[in-house]
């Protein structure tokens, strides 16, 4: 029931007002119900790459309706002779007749379906389009979803979004929202369904990562304080320059972290030379003890030759093309 309360259509063919053929007025946006009687493509004389497909739709009452796509092989496709569909445009006189240009439109199984989405009036709703996979067509997919819609209990549904950030966000309620997306009585009412679904798309996936945040910062870690006789100053002298003032304050940042009892992931980013390897390899230094050593991420095409470090084999195979490295003298920067 899920899955198909989450089919959301991929267009909707915009309401007008339910007419007979013979009541159509040019320049006036109207709907219509109608089978087509014959269909024929040709290609544009001034643009062979170019098509055109001309239909021929009638409505029972002996008038008739030319309506013509450009490169419309879906139309082609979809509206062969002896299909009904509702049609939406506004028709033009030309040559004296009238006639319409790349009508919307949406498949039916028969006239009487459309009053499904029709008031009381004859103005006929927004009609979903679904998307459609082989013999899966929007008539078919309209009628599942239609009996899902009568005989679901959606106000018994949990909603993922709670009341009060609903009502902060101003968005509808899952229930309304599933029979506004699928059989919507207005246009805003299903570009609401819509913002509240792409809202409750985002609320949900940043409420997930914000648990496996939580979650990852509640596992204990070992504290690992700079050490007065670690590495760093044996590494300090042996650096042919003096670090930044970006590069200390990064480190020391990195280093308040690593001292923590939170489990850390920080990346460290900048420009091409810019000093990130030495920073990283800083403070492996400060922390490093015979006992608890630390690896060194090294970018692939720092190659041996750029930096003297001691191989180290992963504990955990990574398939990212990364190189294990214990630092033993200073490295030239290579990132």
């Amino acid at each position: 029931m899920g899955e198909l309360l989450d089919y959301a259509p991929r267009r909707y063919i915009r309401r007008g007002h339910l007419q007979l053929l013979s009541d159509l007025v040019a320049g006036e946006r109207t709907s219509f119900v109608a089978r087509v009687e014959s269909s024929s493509t040709r290609r544009m004389q001034r643009d062979p790459r170019r098509s055109l497909t001309d239909v021929i739709v009638s409505d029972g009452t002996g008038a008739s309706l030319k309506i013509t796509f450009f490169n419309a092989y879906t139309a082609q496709k979809e509206l062969p002779v002896g299909t009904h569909a509702l049609f939406t445009g506004k028709p033009e006189l030309y040559r004296g007749n009238l006639s319409m240009t790349g009508a919307d439109y949406a498949v039916v199984d028969t006239p009487d379906s459309v009053t499904d989405f029709t008031s009381q009036s004859g103005e006929v709703y927004p009609i979903p389009v679904y998307p459609e996979s082989g013999k899966l067509t929007t008539p078919r997919i309209t009628r599942a979803v239609q009996q899902l819609l009568l005989t679901a209990d959606l106000d018994s549904l949990t909603d993922p979004i709670p009341q009060n950030i609903l009502e902060r966000e101003k968005l509808v309620g899952l229930a309304q929202a599933y029979r506004d997306l699928h059989r919507p009585e207005s246009v805003d009412a299903f570009q609401k369904a819509q913002e509240r679904f792409r809202y409750q798309e985002a609320f949900v996936l940043q409420t997930e990562l914000a648990r496996r945040r939580y979650d990852h910062a509640s596992q204990p870690v070992e504290e690992r304080p700079a050490r007065a006789d670690g590495l760093l100053s044996r590494y300090d002298a042996a650096l042919p320059f003096t670090l930044t003032d970006g590069q200390r304050s990064v480190g020391e940042q990195i280093q308040s972290e690593l001292a923590g009892t939170a489990p850390m992931n920080r990346l460290l980013q900048g420009d091409v030379g810019s000093g990130k390897t030495v920073v990283a390899c800083a403070q492996c230094c400060k922390s490093w003890t015979p006992v608890a050593k630390r690896p060194c991420w090294l970018p692939p095409k720092c190659s041996p030759n750029s930096t003297t470090t001691r191989s180290w084999p992963r504990s955990d195979p990574s398939p990212a093309p990364i190189s294990w490295t214990v630092i033993r003298t200073a490295p030239r920067s290579c990132c």
